[in-house]
């Protein structure tokens, strides 16, 4: 069960708990390794080709990993960014050594750029202003540029890494607010919209794909694909979109139409898992989480898997 970036407020008291256990002492390190947590519950997922390994941050802003040798397995979550700074996005990869992420200080409201280099174990620290709150917001990269989108308004942030400089474009998203997903080959963007219909004092909450060019602002986005699945996170490989809906697997061409059904590869999960929450790709195969209830009152889903892209 992912918590989508336009229905950010769970995800803002999860991060606040952890700011507050980080200001009370309630987690323990030694330099740049945190005590594992019982059951961390996970926000996004990252491919690093030079590592071999999938990462992810968990509920109390600590980059995790999982070796591709290890998976099916679950993450491990001891990688602390320094100076108590705590991930409040998710992470994103340039596929060449780097995973990044954006992060708050505890008892500061000041934010950061930061870059783990999975090869030397060493992260880079650069201050950047976020104009709004950040709850485990998907970061894209592309380019030497990251991208994320405001959970509460309809405008796309660019920032540019060789000057650690955040440039806005209002209005980006129509319909918005929406969820940035992946970029195609020609830097066309995916981004949902999550809909909600009300039916029998029932709320059913399905999502609807868009794609549009990066340098188009304020016209609405192509359909991509109909709207009756409940997407939580999607990647683009091989001309074609993959995307975790619940249990389900799913795929579509790239060049698909708004009225195409989204096809399933398959709907198999490990035994006693029951979600897939966040996807990422080595371009032959699809990592994903999934979610678990241990109890009425406790999720977990640190636990990460594999099919074969077909």
């Amino acid at each position: 069960m992912k918590i989508k970036s336009n229905n950010n407020l769970l995800a803002g008291l999860i991060l606040l708990s952890a700011i507050l256990a980080a200001c009370n002492g309630a987690s323990s390190s030694s330099g740049n390794q945190t005590n594992i947590t019982e059951n961390p519950t996970l926000s996004g997922l990252a491919y690093d080709p030079l590592s071999k390994s999938v990462y992810s941050v968990d509920q109390s802003g600590v980059l995790c990993k999982l070796p591709l040798q290890n998976i099916p397995g679950s993450m491990v979550c001891n990688l602390s960014a320094p100076n108590n700074i705590i991930i409040s996005s998710q992470i994103v990869g340039d596929n060449n050594g780097n995973i990044y992420a954006l992060g708050s200080q505890v008892n500061s409201e000041s934010n950061f750029i930061l870059k783990y280099q999975t090869q030397t174990n060493t992260w880079t620290v650069n201050n950047i202003d976020i104009p709004f709150v950040m709850s485990f917001s998907k970061l894209l990269y592309r380019q030497g540029q990251l991208y994320l989108a405001d959970p509460n308004e309809s405008a796309l942030y660019i920032i540019q890494l060789a000057t650690n400089q955040l440039e806005s474009v209002p209005d980006f998203f129509v319909p918005g607010p929406a969820t940035i997903e992946d970029f195609d080959q020609n830097g066309n963007l995916y981004f949902s919209y999550q809909l909600n219909t009300e039916s029998n004092f029932r709320t059913t909450t399905t999502t609807q794909v868009y794609l549009t060019p990066l340098a188009t602002s304020g016209t609405s986005g192509t359909k991509f694909g109909t709207d009756n699945k409940n997407i939580n996170d999607l990647v683009y490989v091989g001309n074609t979109a993959y995307a975790c809906a619940e249990s389900d697997f799913l795929y579509l061409p790239a060049g698909s139409s708004g009225s195409t059904n989204w096809q399933i590869l398959t709907n198999s999960a490990e035994s006693g898992y029951f979600s897939c929450d966040y996807i990422t790709t080595d371009g032959s195969n699809l990592y994903y989480v999934e979610g678990q209830w241990g109890s009425e009152n406790r999720f977990s889903n640190n636990y990460v898997s594999t099919i074969k892209i077909q």
